[in-house]
This record gives C-alpha cells, sequence and structure tokens, in this order.
C-alpha cells in the first residue's frame, strides 16, 4: 500500500520534497542567512500548488484527489493504529502543514503532536484525526482539555478533561462497517 502511494504521488504538481519547510530543512536555510532562497522557493511551492489545486493531475479532477487522499489517510492511520513498525517513527519533522510556506508559523508550526521523537507520534498527527482535540495548530496540550470541541469538555470538571484515544480498540475496519451497516438497517427497520 505504501509503495503504491509513493508511486501514485510521484505523479503529483506539489509533494512534499518540494515543500518550502522540507527544503528549508533539508538545505539547513534559515531566514537570516537565505531570505531570498526561501522566498524564491516558496513563490515555485505556491505556484505547484495552485496548479494542483486546478489540474490536480494524475487525479480525474479535486474530488477524486480529495477522495484519494482521504482514502490514503484512512489506511495510514490503520496502520498507525495498528502499530506497523513502519509508522513507529517516520523520520523526519512533520510539524508543518507541508503547504508552503505559512506565514504566521513558519517552517515549523511546533506542534507538540508532531514529536517523532515519541512513537508513532508524527504518523497520528500526519494520518489520523483527533477527535479529542481537532485543533488544526497546538503548542500546549492544556489548551486541548479546555475548549468546548473536545468531548471530555461538558460533561467533566475543569482539571478532569483530559481525552485519549485506545489504538488497540480502533484497528478493526471490519468491525466499523458491520457496526455502521447494522445501525443502518436498523434504522431502516424501525
Amino acid at each position: 500500500c505504501i509503495d503504491y502511494l509513493r508511486k501514485r504521488i510521484r505523479y503529483t504538481s506539489l509533494k512534499r520534497v518540494d515543500d518550502t519547510a522540507v527544503v528549508m530543512q533539508e538545505q539547513h536555510w534559515s531566514f537570516t542567512n537565505n531570505t531570498n532562497q526561501i522566498y524564491q522557493i516558496d513563490e515555485e511551492c505556491k505556484k505547484l500548488r495552485n496548479i494542483g489545486n486546478t489540474a490536480a493531475v494524475p487525479f480525474e479532477g479535486p474530488l477524486e484527489r480529495f477522495q484519494w487522499r482521504v482514502t490514503a489517510s484512512y489506511y495510514m492511520c490503520w496502520y498507525t493504529m495498528k502499530q506497523i513498525p513502519e509508522m513507529e517513527h517516520l523520520a523526519e519533522s512533520c510539524d508543518n502543514f507541508a503547504d508552503c510556506l505559512d506565514s504566521n508559523l513558519g517552517p515549523n508550526n511546533q506542534d507538540q503532536r508532531a514529536k517523532d521523537g515519541h512513537s508513532y507520534s508524527c504518523a497520528l498527527y500526519s494520518f489520523c484525526p483527533d477527535p479529542c482535540c481537532p485543533n488544526k495548530h497546538l503548542t500546549r496540550l492544556e489548551n486541548c482539555w479546555n475548549t468546548p470541541d473536545n468531548p471530555c469538555f461538558q460533561s467533566n470538571p475543569h482539571g478532569q478533561r483530559e481525552c485519549a484515544v485506545n489504538r488497540s480498540l480502533n484497528t478493526d475496519f471490519r468491525f466499523v462497517y458491520f457496526k455502521s451497516f447494522h445501525q443502518l438497517n436498523t434504522l431502516i427497520l424501525l
């Protein structure tokens, strides 16, 4: 599956290796010493992103690309939840959105969930939606616990709102499908 994804991604206009933050990290560039190069690379990144947003090659269009990305993310998240060894450490910085340079955050968003030194952290951050903390950017985990978007917020008093996803209970696609199908049939029968 991962090989298939890599082969398919090769044909897209904007690849992760073209992302401004990735280029900056690989070249050891800083705004202090390489401002012109960074802005030049970022302009190229934005051009490629715009091409991808309109043409969506190698897909039939933006909708098919979106469907493909979501499906790929489901599988990559599933591999992560099953703790497949290849997902344990991605061996690269994952604390950016891989969408050219973010003018507010710079090349790294310093998100606490994106620490490749912690097992499966980058894979979880990159591929799995976080039902406990749907914030796109997070600097402190405590900010998740005290937001109304946290599913544990309303039913629990301050200081007791921590939320966690048990990976071992989120690995059986057949069960999820069967349960959803069964609930749908039950609703139809009622």
